[in-house]
């Protein structure tokens, strides 16, 4: 099962890649999802938390 660890750096997003930024990505999901339209501030609120997911990546 896929983690939202990294989520910053694992453009592009979805299963076909339409998705080059993660707010494209999470714009398009929260239509999809809510059905409506959300606020770009609600948008960024988002964004900024799933960047706080972002460490660093071990090495092999």
């Amino acid at each position: 099962m896929p983690t939202l660890r990294n989520i910053e750096l694992t453009a592009p997003y979805l299963h076909d890649g339409r998705f080059k930024t993660l707010k494209g990505v999470v714009a398009f999901m929260m239509h999809y999802q809510l059905g409506k339209k959300v606020d770009n501030k609600k948008i960024e609120y988002l964004i900024d938390f799933l960047k706080s997911l972002t460490g660093e990546i071990p090495k092999p």
